[in-house]
């Protein structure tokens, strides 16, 4: 098991920080990293602002704890539409915060997807097909680690805002269309047909 704040290829996700996997396929769960210096802009009004916008577009996101000293993220769970919009709000957020201290929001992005591990196989696809796919069609690094945190395992993509949300689309396409096996501490149910040719 994962011990709190290893990281993942420079990405730290802290197992505390992961929502437990919905038990809906259309589902993902999203973790935006912010700049240490600029976290208070989503815990001030802008924060007040995104959880009335998840509110109104029927997602939950929540930040993670305001007096931590780094690794601050956005956590957000909803379908796509619903998160792209939720991360569209932030970096808007943050890049006003950054121009208001003379600074530029730079362009490339990096959020950690979580994907259900039944569905993992069907993102990685025969010898990788599937992952280098995605890279090639959205112009974005993407990289799928192999530990499980809560029945999910955490898929890292970097690269310009518009190709991780073009990531993110073709991850939640493949995903959607798997469904979700028995929750975790059900029991580990073998992957055989139910029902036995008589």
């Amino acid at each position: 098991t994962q011990q709190s704040g290893d990281g993942f290829d420079g990405v730290t996700v802290d197992p505390a920080d992961v929502w437990a996997r919905s038990s809906r396929p259309d589902v993902m769960q999203v973790h935006m990293t912010v700049p240490d210096g600029f976290a208070e802009a989503i815990y001030g009004k802008a924060g007040v602002q995104m959880k009335q916008v998840a509110s109104t577009v029927g997602c939950k996101v929540r930040t993670t704890a305001r007096d931590r000293p780094s690794n601050h993220k956005v956590i957000i769970s909803g379908n796509y539409p619903q998160c792209a919009l939720v991360q569209e709000l932030v970096r808007s957020r943050l890049a006003e915060a950054l121009r208001a201290e003379g600074q530029e929001l730079p362009d490339c992005a990096e959020v950690v997807l979580f994907v259900r591990a039944e569905a993992a196989g069907v993102v990685t696809g025969k010898q990788q097909f599937k992952l280098r796919q995605i890279r090639k069609e959205s112009g974005a690094e993407i990289q799928l680690q192999p530990e499980t945190l809560k029945g999910q395992r955490p898929c890292v993509l970097r690269g310009p805002f518009l190709s991780v949300l073009r990531a993110e689309r073709h991850v939640f396409d493949l995903v959607r269309a798997v469904p979700v096996v028995a929750k975790e501490g059900g029991p580990d149910l073998p992957r055989t047909r139910i029902s036995e040719e008589p």
